[in-house]
């Protein structure tokens, strides 16, 4: 298994609200990986948890299903989102944000 913070999560080894520790783990280490690799995100995903951190249960929930959080978002009703745990208010305000920077049609 990996030990990324993504993959934790999603074998059920850390919560989502643990990604504070990971961060301050990365900076403690003297590795090679970039923070990104060390969290298990692309640039992109990181970039997103950076600018918008409400985003951060969409792109777990995206590696969950293998897709993109541009898909997981562009699919998102109130009914799904509350059904996999996840906020319709955080869902909409994130898909906003998104489409205001140009990152979601």
């Amino acid at each position: 298994m990996s030990d990324t913070y993504v993959a934790r999560v999603l074998a059920g080894t850390a919560v989502w609200t643990d990604i504070d520790a990971f961060i301050e783990r990365w900076h403690a280490e003297e590795g090679d990986l970039c923070i990104e690799d060390f969290l298990g995100m692309s640039s992109e995903e990181y970039g997103l948890f950076v600018e918008e951190p409400r985003s951060l249960r969409f792109i777990l929930a995206a590696h969950e299903r293998d897709e993109s959080v541009s898909d997981v978002l562009a699919e998102a009703d109130e009914h799904a989102i509350a059904a996999r745990g996840l906020d319709a208010g955080d869902a909409r305000k994130v898909q906003n944000w998104l489409r205001e920077t140009g990152r979601l049609a």
